[in-house]
């Protein structure tokens, strides 16, 4: 006897999501004894509006210079020899640069090709030589006032956010975005970095620009800046995996997931508007130090098999 017309509104839907449905049935106080013994059924009837997903465009700089490859999500990081990840650990300038190297597109990497390093420091002969150079040329890292590059060296929060901020054209002006940046010389790259998203402060507000930067660390930032988004319900089971980063509870675990396998992927937007990844298949750990002896015409690399770990 209910009006069809009328229902409740269970919400939106996706993938896999589950609803409990409960009836209460109410009985007024003066109703009279011929109720006794009722008995219901309840007839479920359920309507959907499908809504189809459309991939969003990637958001990429108007002007990148250069650009950096926001659609093919390749690993960039490998386990070390002992198997393990090491997300706490430090990462070095070298390593850094080779991370972004790597994810240039090929016409940004033809383009600021160069193996010449105005370096005290930085010789043909070394296995970050073609990344130092060509990241050098293209204007997004640079060197000491000394002249050397220190590529063995801890890369500190401040030196990251320069490094990002460069990939992109934007301008900030305002208040600073962490308390403890006032005066820095990376003050205004790492304003930048926080207005489009890449680098966050720390539970008491501060950004700590003169930490050493941890791998996870990095590789979150790597992923923010290429607009990757990993959701940690949203991986695959079968994906590589790392005995130092099973706790699915640390902030950092799908960012190091995300880093260190190659996938296809869909994106969906949540409820309140975020987008995240949904992983549909994985890829191949990608050969870089073949790919990088194809970009290479003199694949003068003394120790070419050497890579970011």
């Amino acid at each position: 006897g209910g009006d069809l017309d009328k229902g409740v509104l269970l919400g939106k839907f996706r993938g896999g999501d589950k609803a409990k449905l409960e009836v209460t049935l109410s009985i007024d106080r003066d109703a009279g004894n011929e109720l006794q013994g009722l008995t219901a059924t309840v007839a479920w009837i359920f309507t959907a509006e499908v809504i189809p997903y459309n991939p969003p465009t990637p958001d990429i700089p108007d002007e990148p210079t250069p650009s950096l490859d926001t659609v093919n999500h390749y690993a960039y990081i490998i386990g070390r020899k002992d198997g393990l990840v090491h997300p706490e650990a430090p990462i070095t300038r070298a390593e850094v640069a080779t991370i972004f190297f790597r994810m240039l597109t090929d016409e940004a990497r033809n383009e600021y090709w160069s193996q010449t390093s105005s370096y005290s420091d930085v010789s043909v002969n070394n296995w970050f030589n073609n990344a130092v150079c060509t990241l050098s040329n293209a204007g997004i890292i640079s060197g000491y006032p000394d002249g050397s590059f220190q590529p063995n060296g801890k890369i500190t929060r401040a030196e990251f956010a320069t490094i990002a901020s460069r990939f992109f054209d934007v301008t900030v002006s305002g208040a600073d975005a962490f308390p403890d940046i006032s005066g820095h010389w990376a003050r205004q790259y790492i304003n930048e970095a926080a207005a489009i998203g890449i680098v966050t402060g720390y539970e008491d507000g501060t950004f700590r620009p003169q930490k050493p930067i941890t791998r996870a660390e990095a590789m979150t930032m790597v992923n923010r800046t290429l607009g990757r988004a990993p959701e940690k319900d949203h991986l695959l089971y079968d994906m590589l995996k790392w005995p130092d980063n099973m706790d699915t509870t640390q902030w950092y675990y799908a960012q190091v997931q995300e880093a260190t396998n190659s996938h296809e992927y869909q994106m969906a937007t949540a409820f309140d508007g975020t987008e995240y990844e949904i992983w549909t298949e994985l890829l191949p750990v990608r050969d870089w130090v073949a790919f990088e002896k194809a970009w290479s015409d003199a694949n003068s690399a003394a120790n070419p098999g050497e890579v970011v770990r």
